[in-house]
């Protein structure tokens, strides 16, 4: 009896561990040219003036004018050429507004936002951006324009992930590739490897240099150029 009371006890004194234990959130720093701190409980806010910015180990954001919302500081609002940069890669987001989660590692990025991948003259230009940073994803929504070397893509939505290096493109989308056509329910471009897969119904206008086949297992044409 007193060996099952120990081990009843054991249980209960490990298991709050397990159960709320939770993924610690770096806390952002921040600077600016002028910084005003409001302390009232529950309504904590820092406004940075001049020259904001905001960073963690993974994440800067800058602008002419933060605001910080918030006793852990996860809540911020960013106004006037906003500058969003994600240290994993040579991704780029620009803007006219932009509100992030420190939380949650989410960025929302409106007025005329631009996603640009400097190491490869990729730019997405579309309504409102998401920014996903833990998941190295970003979503365009909206009028998605996308931009580089050899072709121009359209779409109402974009996602770009950066692990994969590729690009998934919803909403009527359409790839202009030198004189090649692609249209169909759904558009994946690899942005390395010169390779596109179409799904749904497709169409598509070969000129040069491209050869198409279909997979009967993923149901998609995959469109490649020849090299």
């Amino acid at each position: 009896m007193k060996k099952t009371n120990k081990i009843i006890y054991l249980f209960f004194l490990l298991f709050p561990v397990f159960c709320f234990a939770q993924e610690t959130v770096e806390p952002i720093k921040f600077k600016a040219n002028k910084v005003i701190y409001y302390f009232k409980k529950g309504k904590e806010k820092t406004i940075c003036k001049g020259n904001a910015k905001i960073w963690r180990s993974d994440f800067f954001l800058q602008a002419n004018k933060i605001e910080i919302y918030g006793k852990e500081n996860n809540i911020s609002k960013a106004y006037n050429n906003v500058k969003i940069i994600s240290y994993k890669d040579s991704t780029i987001i620009t803007g006219g507004y932009a509100e992030y989660n420190n939380e949650t590692s989410y960025a929302k990025v409106f007025k005329n936002p631009i996603l640009t991948v400097t190491n490869e003259k990729l730019t997405i230009h579309s309504g409102i951006m998401e920014n996903f940073i833990k998941e190295n994803r970003a979503v365009a929504i909206g009028n998605v324009v996308i931009e580089q070397t050899n072709y121009t893509a359209y779409c109402e939505k974009g996602v770009y992930y950066r692990d994969k290096q590729l690009i998934e493109l919803t909403g009527n989308p359409v790839v202009y590739y030198e004189d090649n056509i692609f249209k169909s329910e759904k558009i994946i471009v690899y942005i390395k490897k010169k390779n596109i897969k179409l799904y749904g119904r497709v169409y598509a206008k070969l000129i040069s240099d491209w050869t198409g086949s279909y997979g009967e297992e993923t149901k998609n044409w995959t469109f490649k150029k020849n090299v």
